[in-house]
């Protein structure tokens, strides 16, 4: 009896480590893929995370699901990706607010953008469009200047991140008028009241901006980027209509959480680069002021943290406080 019993253990024991032998030795990637977007459904990082799985699923015969998780300028979202498996199916997709700029506006943060994360690399970077009502009479940033100092009050601009926040700010630094920002939860919904005369100026992400661009709902009359950015080259620059200095850039870019193996990592660097090349991806952000920077793990590192540097200037620059 006593033999049968050893016998029967060690049958187990073996069964266990052979499953745990296949598990260790399980191809990747071999499991449905996971973009975790810290911002909501129809907005512009959600828009390129659809295309963006969309090539994943082409490239690897996987499912990608996009998973919103929206609010408080991206902290829910960085949070919860904080804490996903790290496995190298959990990729967190964001932005400049969540990985740049935060960490200046906040006194402390659920997450940290460089210990809790591993950079995959920069998907692109573009400005930030001053955009005014379709009709007004405003056309240009001389304009603007010239109507905030005349106004009785103080001009509004609507702000649904940190960047479209530091549009406003930086100006208002810049060039010393009195404007007001009316924060939203998302720049969308800052678009849409500024169509409807609730607000005077909105600073939005060229990526939620184009849409309404297009379709002749809003006037671009300035972008926040050093140069001309894709798909609005006829709209200079802030800086080149007399705000000398005016320059900032939104970005987006992949991470993975802490712990996920190097080798696992350095595939999704080489798929995110090989992605972001392709013609409907590269459509996508080049129709939408966006332009492709592929590169390496560490050149995102360091990129990232020079970035952190710069809000913080811009914070301090500005004053600049989350509402």
């Amino acid at each position: 009896m006593h033999r049968k019993v050893v016998a029967l253990i060690a049958a187990s024991l073996a069964c266990l480590a052979g499953a745990a032998s296949q598990a260790q030795t399980k191809p990747y990637p071999s499991e449905p893929f996971t973009l975790i977007v810290p911002f909501g459904a129809g907005g512009g990082t959600d828009l390129l995370a659809r295309h963006i799985g969309k090539a994943i699923t082409e490239k690897t015969g996987l499912a990608a699901i996009v998973e919103n998780k929206a609010g408080a300028n991206g902290i829910i979202g960085a949070q919860h990706a904080k804490k996903a498996t790290a496995n190298g199916y959990n990729i967190l997709l964001t932005t400049s607010t969540t990985h740049g700029a935060n960490p200046s506006l906040y006194k402390s943060l659920p997450y940290d953008p460089v210990a809790d994360f591993d950079p995959i690399g920069l998907v692109g970077v573009g400005g930030v469009v001053m955009v005014v009502k379709a009709d007004s009479r405003i056309n240009n940033v001389q304009d603007f200047i010239a109507a905030a100092k005349a106004s009785p009050r103080p001009m509004t601009f609507g702000s649904g991140n940190s960047s479209s926040q530091a549009g406003g700010e930086l100006l208002k630094s810049y060039v010393g008028v009195d404007l007001m920002n009316v924060p939203y939860k998302s720049v969308p919904a800052a678009l849409t009241d500024l169509v409807g005369g609730q607000v005077d100026v909105v600073f939005a992400d060229s990526i939620a901006a184009q849409p309404m661009i297009t379709g002749g709902q809003v006037k671009p009359i300035g972008v926040s980027t050093r140069t001309r950015i894709p798909g609005l080259e006829n709209v200079p620059t802030i800086a080149e209509q007399g705000v000398q200095g005016y320059e900032f850039l939104g970005w987006i870019a992949a991470y993975t959480p802490k712990g996920v193996p190097e080798d696992r990592r350095k595939y999704l660097n080489a798929m995110f680069n090989d992605i972001v090349k392709e013609q409907a991806v590269a459509d996508f952000l080049a129709r939408n002021g966006w332009i492709v920077q592929p590169g390496s793990m560490a050149e995102m590192d360091n990129f990232q943290k020079s970035e952190i540097a710069k809000w913080r200037k811009i914070v301090e620059t500005t004053g600049m406080t989350v509402q």
